[in-house]
C-alpha cells in the first residue's frame, strides 16, 4: 500500500494507471500532508486529467446525441372539404326526375317513411283531393316550410299505378308544389256527374266512428267538387254543415253563431 505522495516511485505508478485510478489517487493525501497543508502534484498528471475530462465530455455529448430519437417531420393532414348537399344521387334523381329541384336540398324529416300517408289511386281508397288535404295537414304538423322537401315528400306518398304515372312524366316538368298538386289532381281526382255531386252534398253526414276533422275534410272536398255555377253560397253552407252531426252537436254549432266556416 502507498504510504506517501512524496515518494518518487508513486509518480511513476500513477502515470501507468488508467484515468479513473489516477483521479482517485490524485485525491489521496496522508495525514501528515493534510497537517502541513502541502500536497505534491505531478504537472504531467494535471495535463492528462484535463485532457481526459475534455475527451470524456465530448464522448458523453456524442453518445447523448446518438441516443436521442430523431423527430420525424410533422405531417400536415389535409382534411377534404365537406361537399355541399347537391342534387340526389342517380338512383334518387330518377325517382324525382319530373321535379325541378334546387342545387342544394334541404333535409327530409327524420323517419318520414313511417309517418306519411300513401296513395295508390284504388277506387276503395281515399280520393285524390283527400290525399292532398292530408298532406297539407302533415306539412303543418311537422313544420315543413321548404318547398323542395314538400315536393319530395308528396312524391314519396305515391304507390302502385300512381308512382308509375309520376315516373313516366317528362324530366324537369314540375317546378312548384302547386303545379305538382294540380297535375296530380287532374290525373287522379275522380270526376263525378254534377248531379251526383249535389246529391252527395245533400246527404252528407258524419259517420259514427269518423273523426270531426276527417268529416270536415270530406265535407269541404264534396263542396269544392260542385261546379261553380251550381255551388251553394257560403251562407247556405253554414246552415247545411251542422246538419251532418247529431242533434246536440248541431245545436251547439248554431248557438256559436260563427261568422265564417273557419270559425265554425
Amino acid at each position: 500500500m502507498l504510504k506517501s505522495h512524496s515518494c518518487p516511485d508513486i509518480f511513476e505508478y500513477i502515470e501507468e494507471l488508467e484515468f479513473d485510478e489516477q483521479f482517485e489517487l490524485s485525491l489521496f493525501e496522508t495525514k501528515s500532508e493534510r497537517a502541513v497543508d502541502s500536497t505534491v502534484h505531478n504537472p504531467q498528471f494535471l495535463v492528462y486529467l484535463e485532457t481526459e475530462r475534455a475527451n470524456r465530455s465530448i464522448d458523453n455529448y456524442i453518445i447523448a446525441q446518438l441516443q436521442t430519437p430523431i423527430a420525424s417531420p410533422l405531417k400536415t393532414v389535409h382534411t377534404p372539404p365537406t361537399p355541399s348537399r347537391t342534387n340526389p344521387p342517380r338512383v334518387m334523381a330518377d325517382r324525382f326526375a319530373p321535379l325541378v329541384l334546387p342545387q342544394i336540398l334541404d333535409d327530409m324529416p327524420v323517419d318520414y317513411q313511417s309517418k306519411i300517408p300513401f296513395f295508390d289511386g284504388t277506387p276503395n281508397g281515399i280520393t285524390a283531393q283527400q290525399h292532398v288535404d292530408r298532406m297539407v295537414d302533415f306539412y303543418e304538423l311537422h313544420e315543413i316550410d321548404a318547398e323542395n322537401v314538400a315536393m319530395r315528400l308528396f312524391v314519396q306518398t305515391f304507390a302502385g299505378e300512381v308512382r308509375k304515372w309520376f315516373r313516366g312524366l317528362p324530366v324537369a316538368r314540375i317546378a312548384t308544389l302547386a303545379d305538382l298538386k294540380r297535375q296530380f289532381l287532374n290525373r287522379w281526382d275522380v270526376k263525378k256527374n254534377p248531379l251526383q255531386i249535389l246529391s252527395e252534398y245533400d246527404k252528407i253526414k258524419r259517420n259514427a266512428s269518423e273523426l270531426v276533422q276527417d268529416y270536415c275534410i270530406r265535407f269541404n272536398t264534396v263542396y269544392n267538387e260542385i261546379p261553380d255555377n251550381l255551388r251553394p253560397p257560403v251562407g247556405l253552407v253554414m246552415l247545411k254543415f251542422p246538419d251532418g252531426f247529431d242533434a246536440d252537436m248541431a245545436y251547439q254549432l248554431r248557438e256559436r253563431e260563427p261568422a265564417t266556416m273557419e270559425d265554425m
